[in-house]
């Protein structure tokens, strides 16, 4: 039989868990990036989720976004989407340092030129 302290905290967790899905539910379904790497690419939200946020594709181009929180470290990221499969969720050509809900909330844009992470003012990702 379990104590009134560990049903509580078995409902706060359930509670938690389904805060974080809901949290990144009110995403777009459809994101087009533009001032990057890949300008004008459309990715669509796949139905699932990695680290509990939307994980978008774009499978004619094999890229993916997604969000990744490696060493509390939270970051969006488009990149290959085969880095995901092979375990290297950190490696992509634009990344962002801000925890938000979805890609498009997201106003600071790194990307890699000349092998070095710049800030791109200019990048975004919007609902398409």
């Amino acid at each position: 039989m379990m104590s009134k302290f560990v049903k509580i905290k078995l409902w706060w967790l359930i509670c938690l868990r389904l805060s974080e899905i809901v949290y990144a539910t009110n995403c777009c379904s459809v994101i087009k990036s533009a001032n990057t790497k890949d300008d004008g690419v459309i990715y669509k939200f796949t139905g699932t989720y990695h680290r509990e946020r939307r994980f978008f594709v774009n499978d004619a181009v094999n890229r993916a976004i997604w969000f990744e929180n490696i060493d509390d470290n939270p970051d969006w990221v488009v990149g290959d989407k085969d880095n995901i499969v092979n375990g290297q969720e950190i490696y992509g050509f634009l990344r962002s340092d801000e925890d938000t809900p979805c890609p498009t909330d997201t106003s600071d844009w790194r990307d890699v030129r000349n092998g070095e992470w710049l800030n791109n003012p200019d990048a975004k990702l919007e609902c398409g």
